[in-house]
């Protein structure tokens, strides 16, 4: 690795450290990717940009001007306007990254009974390790959309998007007792081949 140079300006213990902690508040709030992009929209709004809608016709921006706009809840797309921005001649610097990470999800029908207990049936997504799932506190997070009623006399219903995040762990994916493990299994050289249809999903225990 390359010395830093003395010349170089280094932030201070105090900044570094409140850089992490601020990072990890962060990493905190973005639970899911649905959080993560109302965390990062949260920021950005306290730090002055103004929130579009993508289904706008035509937004009015202006030179020096900050903004953003979601879809689908999962992705927010934030950018600024140079102040000598020529639509004819000007270019743009983009920088991407994603919100989702891989983890197992709840199916539409998620509820399993196996032999007088409940479980929750979930797909994997993405590249998961999933051994580190094993053996740990879960707890569910996501999206739920809910049928709201509206004030009006018409009776009318609307749909809303909420964000949903359990405050404690409710459920666990057991690893198997030693006692059922193949001599393969129990040393190491069959690996880690967990099924994820008959083996991933939790075991509810509240």
């Amino acid at each position: 690795r390359r010395r830093p140079d003395s010349r170089e300006k280094m932030a201070a213990p105090a900044d570094a450290a409140t850089l992490t902690g601020d990072f990890v508040a962060y990493m905190n709030a973005a639970a899911t990717a649905f959080h993560s992009v109302a965390e990062v929209a949260r920021r950005l709004t306290a730090a002055g940009f103004e929130e579009l809608r993508d289904t706008d016709p035509a937004w009015r921006l202006s030179p020096n001007g900050t903004y953003f706009f979601r879809r689908n809840g999962t992705a927010i797309v934030a950018f600024a306007v140079g102040g000598s921005y020529d639509p004819a001649t000007s270019a743009a610097i983009m920088v991407g990254a994603h919100t989702d990470s891989p983890c197992p999800k709840l199916k539409p029908r998620s509820t399993l009974d196996k032999v007088g207990h409940t479980m929750l049936g979930v797909v994997g997504y993405g590249g998961a390790l999933f051994h580190t799932w094993f053996d740990r506190d879960l707890t569910v997070a996501g999206r739920a959309l809910v049928r709201v009623a509206s004030a009006d006399t018409q009776g009318t219903v609307t749909v809303e998007s909420r964000l949903v995040r359990l405050p404690k762990p409710v459920c666990r994916i057991p690893n198997l007792a030693i006692h059922l493990l193949t001599a393969d299994e129990r040393h190491g050289n069959a690996g880690f081949k967990p099924n994820l249809q008959h083996h991933l999903p939790p075991l509810l225990a509240t």
